[in-house]
């Protein structure tokens, strides 16, 4: 009788995930509820914070929010298996019963980290112009009139694009890193931003490359568009700046 109290009480403690199974799945949803509040919350605030003062998301938010999102695709992977997995199946239905409670503790722990009391955001970079290292220009080249001739037209503020162009070693980058070194020195401009566009170039590229040198995340937009008004709205928040982009070429390229 002493065995059989012994496998009745082994056999109970193995069927015990499963006993409470339905209780469980009930309390899960309830903690992915209210996890999802939060995570709510903290979209809202973070996209308040970005509109009204360009702030960024911490990289620690980033990632609690990247958890809060994986644990859900787990939750929804588990709740659709136990749609699915017949009740004869005793072993699979455990390891998903011992699932449910490990998410119902996750769960509550996120939602626990998920109070950032140190703050949301971080201040967009807006950084300092940075020279680069210069370039002499010698006599009265012609490198040195079309120096003078752009400089003149960003201190017009009817000019709003300029371009500068030529074959490979024409000094077509020298006259760039002058003008960058000028501006510099001048203060007229609040930032500099320098990108260098590659030959297999594309538009995301080039999105994130300018976001980089922003100091602007990124992390969570794929689409252009979107992409596109979060860059502009980072660069209105700089002030006047000066948008500089070098496509390299060799004198082979023509």
């Amino acid at each position: 009788m002493e065995y059989l109290g012994t496998l009745f009480e082994m056999g109970k403690a193995i069927c015990a995930p499963l006993q409470s199974l339905k209780e469980n799945e009930d309390i899960l949803d309830k903690r992915i509820e209210e996890l999802s509040c939060r995570e709510s919350d903290v979209r809202a605030d973070l996209e308040r914070e970005k509109l009204q003062y360009g702030k960024m998301p911490k990289r620690e938010v980033e990632l609690w929010l990247k958890n809060v999102q994986n644990i859900k695709d787990k939750v929804h992977d588990i709740k659709q298996k136990l749609g699915e997995v017949s009740w004869t199946h005793i072993q699979l239905r455990m390891n998903l019963a011992k699932e449910v409670e490990e998410k119902i503790k996750e769960a509550v722990e996120l939602k626990k980290n998920g109070r950032f009391q140190e703050g949301l955001v971080v201040d967009l970079l807006v950084g300092s112009i940075e020279t680069f290292p210069p370039i002499k220009i010698v006599g009265e080249t012609t490198a040195l009139k079309n120096l003078q001739k752009i400089e003149e037209c960003l201190m017009d503020d009817e000019v709003g694009k300029i371009g500068v162009y030529g074959m490979g070693g024409v000094g077509k980058t020298t006259i760039m890193t002058n003008i960058h070194n000028n501006i510099k020195n001048a203060g007229t401009f609040d930032r500099v931003i320098w990108v260098i566009v590659s030959k297999e170039w594309n538009l995301k590229k080039l999105q994130d490359d300018v976001s980089k040198e922003l100091g602007l995340s990124l992390f969570n937009t794929e689409d252009a568009l979107c992409r596109s008004v979060e860059i502009y709205r980072a660069l209105k928040l700089i002030g006047k700046f000066l948008l500089m982009f070098e496509y390299p070429v060799s004198c082979h390229d023509y």
